[in-house]
């Protein structure tokens, strides 16, 4: 059986509600923990300063939850990437995903989600993947400074050219050579690339600490990210593969896009908890 607390919720469904809401809405639901998606309203971070979080960290303890991984919004909507061309963005996103390992210490994480980045589509591969290594490497030395780990995930073969197979993700790793890169699956990923949770057991053992375990659609991932039941994975699948592999990490329900985020993580619990113990 998976333990209640290797559940986290997450408040990036909560963009459009207080960071109050959003707790209150994990205690009726049943979470004992969360990871914190550290974009606004909720959080400030940028390449410069981050905002200070000791009162949400206590907030948060207050009612019993423990803030187990925080993700530093990156993406295609975002001027920050691990894989960042020009020498000013480079930096900018090393000053900014640095600046995110040491917000992540201050709310008590353990755990930072980050991913390959992407380069431009009409460059070379080993150009692109060689910046991406750069960037994680610089942040990775800042994270052992901090005691953070870096859990490193996948991206979709829409998403970037250089970190969307395990092969790839192998590559990035050894390259990096840091003892504080660890690796992550999000299934939505690794399902819309056709990988299995076991191979990446297989690939990364003990190394793969972190999850993104939520329902999706294997056809159109960007559209996933769904309250289990409401997708095509298979959960009794994926439970069965954790506890042959005596998984002992976090499973992040990333849910997105719900129009009622709190009615969904109760709805999702619910799923779940024929498959957990205290």
């Amino acid at each position: 059986m998976i333990k209640r607390k290797q559940i986290a919720g997450m408040n990036q469904n909560y963009r459009q509600y207080s960071y109050d809401y959003f707790l209150k809405s994990q205690a009726m639901a049943g979470y004992l923990s969360v990871e914190l998606w550290l974009g606004a309203p909720h959080f400030w971070l940028d390449s410069c300063s981050w905002s200070d979080c000791k009162t949400i960290r206590q907030k948060t303890n207050a009612v019993g939850l423990a803030i187990i991984a925080a993700t530093i919004p990156s993406g295609g909507a975002f001027q920050y990437q691990y894989g960042a061309q020009e020498s000013f963005h480079c930096k900018r996103s090393i000053d900014y995903f640095s600046n995110g390992v040491r917000l992540t210490a201050e709310l008590g994480a353990k755990i930072m989600t980050i991913n390959s980045g992407w380069g431009y589509w009409n460059e070379k591969f080993d150009t692109a993947f060689a910046r991406s290594a750069e960037i994680i490497n610089a942040v990775a030395k800042v994270a052992q400074t901090e005691g953070i780990m870096l859990a490193l995930e996948s991206l979709t073969g829409d998403e970037t050219r250089t970190g969307y197979t395990i092969d790839q993700i192998k590559s990035l790793v050894a390259v990096v050579d840091s003892p504080s890169l660890y690796l992550m699956v999000d299934i939505g990923a690794t399902g819309y690339s056709k990988e299995k949770s076991q191979q990446w057991f297989d690939a990364f053992g003990k190394k793969l600490i972190h999850y993104h375990f939520q329902d999706g659609d294997v056809t159109n991932p960007s559209a996933g990210h769904y309250v289990w039941g409401d997708g095509e994975f298979k959960l009794e699948e994926e439970i069965e593969c954790l506890i042959h592999n005596d998984y002992r990490g976090y499973l992040t329900q990333e849910i997105c896009g719900s129009s009622d985020p709190r009615k969904d993580d109760i709805r999702n619990m619910r799923v779940l908890s024929r498959f957990l113990e205290d």
